[in-house]
């Protein structure tokens, strides 16, 4: 199955084909769009490549020849394009991380309702047992027949024992929630909005951190005065986007922010100024 949509830079595109005829931009373009949708090489038999691109005078055929041996590496299963098998790689990777996590909120919803359900089944009787008549006197019913034997009491010996009720297991991801939507109420002074985006982005925040450190690091990130994490309100798409860097960030404790990170490329661009100026000098010798 083919992915939702294909990722075009048009920046990145325009700068490597600007040489690149009318024709020779439909054929590449063509042949882009059946790797993305195979998740595959483009074939190596010319009679199925003349068919992907709708190649027909010899004009079309050489131009297709020319795009392949321009854009394309001619491997043991196909023709491969490096750039799309990146992104092939990279939306699959996403793709499975998305899976994986919603499996995983799938699976804490299920035993949480089972959970439930025994827990209602242990409280409620099977069938209700009869209450005995105020007015019927010791050792006789209601109905005048003689009394069965007694109900077991402690005195009777040991009852079976009632099963314990076992705990609702939480989602890998509790802990981290936790930390991330106190750290948010304190900050914004309102609780986050919880649904099933959230959930998955913090479910691979877990994933990729694990969850030990997940918790720390949503509640450092809330911290964090990095003007586009202030601008978005912190929302997860950035904590799991920066994953790795606020990690760092944290277990360092050496948190550059975008006014930190602009200074220092200005004192490394003067830097950089000076020792071409001093060995002028040099070269000159002034110095």
């Amino acid at each position: 199955m083919s992915f939702a949509y294909l990722p075009l830079y048009t920046g990145d595109y325009l700068r490597d084909t600007q040489h690149l005829s009318c024709s020779e931009h439909g054929i590449y373009l063509k042949l882009l769009m059946h790797c993305w949708d195979q998740k595959a090489p483009a074939p190596l038999d010319e009679r199925k490549l003349l068919g992907i691109v709708n190649a027909r005078s010899s004009d079309e055929i050489e131009a297709m020849r020319r795009v392949l041996g321009e854009f394309f590496v001619r491997m043991e299963d196909g023709h491969y394009n490096a750039r799309m098998q990146a992104e092939i790689e990279r939306c699959d990777a996403i793709s499975g991380a998305r899976s994986q996590a919603g499996k995983a909120g799938y699976q804490a919803k299920a035993k949480q309702v089972l959970g439930k359900r025994k827990a209602f089944a242990e409280q409620v009787p099977l069938s209700p047992s009869p209450s005995p008549s105020l007015s019927s006197p010791p050792g006789q019913t209601t109905s005048g027949e003689p009394p069965g034997p007694p109900a077991p009491s402690a005195l009777s010996g040991p009852q079976p024992r009632k099963r314990a009720r076992k705990p609702v297991g939480e989602p890998p991801s509790a802990e981290t929630w936790n930390a991330y939507s106190t750290a948010y109420s304190e900050r914004y002074g309102t609780l986050p909005v919880r649904n099933a985006k959230v959930n998955g982005q913090l479910a691979q925040l877990v994933g990729r951190l694990g969850a030990d450190e997940a918790p720390a690091v949503a509640r450092s990130y809330l911290a964090n005065r990095n003007s586009l994490y202030v601008s978005s309100k912190h929302c997860t798409d950035l904590l799991l986007r920066d994953a790795e860097k606020l990690r760092t960030e944290w277990a360092t404790g050496n948190v550059t922010h975008s006014q930190d990170a602009r200074e220092e490329d200005r004192l490394s661009a003067t830097g950089a100024m000076l020792d071409r100026v001093g060995r002028r000098l040099r070269e000159k010798g002034v110095l």
